[in-house]
C-alpha cells in the first residue's frame, strides 16, 4: 500500500511537471517580442545610468586597476551618436565628478546593439518597450555592467 501511494505521488508530480512545461510558453520564458523593431531613432532620448565593475591590471584603456562605480546622464541623439552630459565615477575610491564625453551607438531590429566611447566598447540590449537598456563591456580588461533607464524620449 505504501509503495502504491509513493508511486502515485511520483506519477502526479511527473504529470504536473509536464503540464507546467506545456503551459509555460516560450513567450513567458523569453519575453514577448518587441511590439516594434528597435532603431537608432526610436531609442533616442535621455537616460539615467548606473554602472559598476572592476578594471583589471593591464586593461586596454589604460585606467588604474580596481573597483569602479558610476552614475550619470546620457543622451542618445537618434542618429547613432550619444553624449554623456553629466557623470560621477569612483575609480578604486578616487571620485571624479562632472565627466562629459561622446560616442557612437548602433541598434539592431531585435533591440540588441553596441555602444562605444573611443576604443571602449560594450554590447547592449533594450528591454521593457525601450524604456531601459543594459550593457556589458567588451573591452579587454574591463569587467563592467550598466543599467540605463529612460528619462525622456526624443520628439
Amino acid at each position: 500500500m505504501r509503495a502504491r501511494i509513493h508511486f502515485l505521488g511520483k506519477a502526479l508530480m511527473l504529470v504536473s511537471s509536464v503540464a507546467m512545461l506545456w503551459l509555460y510558453t516560450p513567450d513567458q520564458a523569453y519575453g514577448r517580442p518587441h511590439e516594434q523593431a528597435c532603431t537608432v531613432a526610436n531609442v533616442a532620448g535621455a537616460y539615467g545610468a548606473l554602472g559598476s565593475g572592476t578594471f583589471l591590471p593591464g586593461n586596454f584603456v589604460g585606467v588604474p586597476p580596481g573597483p569602479f562605480a558610476t552614475i550619470g546622464r546620457l543622451e542618445l541623439d537618434g542618429h547613432g551618436g550619444f553624449f554623456i552630459t553629466s557623470q560621477t565615477a569612483s575609480f578604486n575610491g578616487t571620485i571624479v565628478r562632472n565627466i562629459t564625453g561622446s560616442g557612437t551607438y548602433a541598434v539592431n531590429a531585435d533591440c540588441t546593439g553596441q555602444i562605444a566611447v573611443g576604443s571602449d566598447t560594450a554590447d547592449m540590449v533594450f528591454v521593457d518597450s525601450r524604456k531601459e537598456f543594459y550593457a556589458t563591456d567588451t573591452t579587454s580588461g574591463l569587467v563592467t555592467t550598466f543599467v540605463f533607464k529612460r528619462i525622456t524620449r526624443q520628439e
